[in-house]
Protein backbone atom coordinates (compact mmCIF):
# COMPACT_ATOMS: atom_id res chain seq x y z
CA UNK A 1 0.00 0.00 0.00
CA UNK A 2 1.23 3.47 -0.87
CA UNK A 3 1.97 5.92 1.92
CA UNK A 4 2.33 9.03 -0.26
CA UNK A 5 0.28 10.70 -2.96
CA UNK A 6 2.62 12.27 -5.55
CA UNK A 7 1.63 15.70 -6.81
CA UNK A 8 3.23 18.58 -8.66
CA UNK A 9 2.72 22.32 -8.39
CA UNK A 10 3.70 24.84 -11.05
CA UNK A 11 2.88 28.42 -11.99
CA UNK A 12 1.33 28.86 -15.43
CA UNK A 13 1.90 32.61 -15.54
CA UNK A 14 -1.41 33.49 -13.94
CA UNK A 15 -2.26 30.77 -11.39
CA UNK A 16 -0.52 28.13 -9.32
CA UNK A 17 -1.65 24.73 -10.60
CA UNK A 18 -1.66 21.46 -8.69
CA UNK A 19 -1.78 18.07 -10.39
CA UNK A 20 -1.87 14.65 -8.78
CA UNK A 21 0.32 12.02 -10.46
CA UNK A 22 -1.33 8.97 -8.89
CA UNK A 23 -4.82 9.64 -10.25
CA UNK A 24 -6.69 12.28 -12.23
CA UNK A 25 -6.94 15.33 -9.93
CA UNK A 26 -6.16 18.92 -10.96
CA UNK A 27 -6.80 22.25 -9.24
CA UNK A 28 -5.44 25.79 -9.14
CA UNK A 29 -5.17 28.80 -6.86
CA UNK A 30 -3.88 32.36 -6.80
CA UNK A 31 -1.31 31.58 -4.05
CA UNK A 32 0.76 28.54 -3.09
CA UNK A 33 -1.20 28.17 0.14
CA UNK A 34 -4.47 28.25 -1.78
CA UNK A 35 -3.41 25.64 -4.35
CA UNK A 36 -2.12 23.30 -1.59
CA UNK A 37 -5.42 23.67 0.28
CA UNK A 38 -7.40 23.12 -2.94
CA UNK A 39 -5.30 20.08 -3.87
CA UNK A 40 -5.82 18.46 -0.47
CA UNK A 41 -9.56 19.11 -0.72
CA UNK A 42 -9.74 17.78 -4.29
CA UNK A 43 -7.92 14.58 -3.29
CA UNK A 44 -10.26 14.04 -0.33
CA UNK A 45 -13.28 14.53 -2.61
CA UNK A 46 -11.76 12.15 -5.16
CA UNK A 47 -11.45 9.46 -2.50
CA UNK A 48 -15.07 10.03 -1.44
CA UNK A 49 -16.33 9.81 -5.03
CA UNK A 50 -14.09 7.01 -6.32
CA UNK A 51 -13.46 4.38 -3.66
CA UNK A 52 -11.46 2.24 -6.12
CA UNK A 53 -8.24 4.12 -5.21
CA UNK A 54 -8.73 4.01 -1.43
CA UNK A 55 -7.44 0.44 -1.26
CA UNK A 56 -4.14 1.50 -2.87
CA UNK A 57 -3.25 3.88 -0.01
CA UNK A 58 -2.84 3.63 3.75
CA UNK A 59 -5.37 5.68 5.77
CA UNK A 60 -4.23 9.32 5.96
CA UNK A 61 -1.45 9.20 3.34
CA UNK A 62 1.03 12.07 3.02
CA UNK A 63 0.87 14.43 0.06
CA UNK A 64 4.27 14.63 -1.66
CA UNK A 65 4.56 18.00 -3.40
CA UNK A 66 7.09 18.69 -6.14
CA UNK A 67 7.65 22.08 -7.68
CA UNK A 68 8.66 21.71 -11.32
CA UNK A 69 8.43 23.72 -14.56
CA UNK A 70 5.16 23.22 -16.44
CA UNK A 71 6.90 21.60 -19.45
CA UNK A 72 8.33 18.87 -17.23
CA UNK A 73 5.09 18.24 -15.36
CA UNK A 74 3.25 17.70 -18.63
CA UNK A 75 5.93 15.35 -19.99
CA UNK A 76 6.54 13.04 -17.04
CA UNK A 77 5.58 12.20 -13.51
CA UNK A 78 9.15 12.27 -12.18
CA UNK A 79 10.77 15.00 -10.14
CA UNK A 80 12.55 15.64 -6.92
CA UNK A 81 10.84 15.63 -3.55
CA UNK A 82 10.41 19.15 -2.18
CA UNK A 83 8.30 18.25 0.81
CA UNK A 84 5.32 16.33 2.01
CA UNK A 85 2.30 17.24 4.09
CA UNK A 86 -0.34 15.12 5.74
CA UNK A 87 -3.85 15.15 4.29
Amino acid sequence: MKQMIKSGIYHDGEYYCGRCFDFDVFTQGTTLDEVVYNLKEAIQLHFEDDTEYQGDFVPGPSLNLTSVPMAIIMASVGGSNHGSIAI
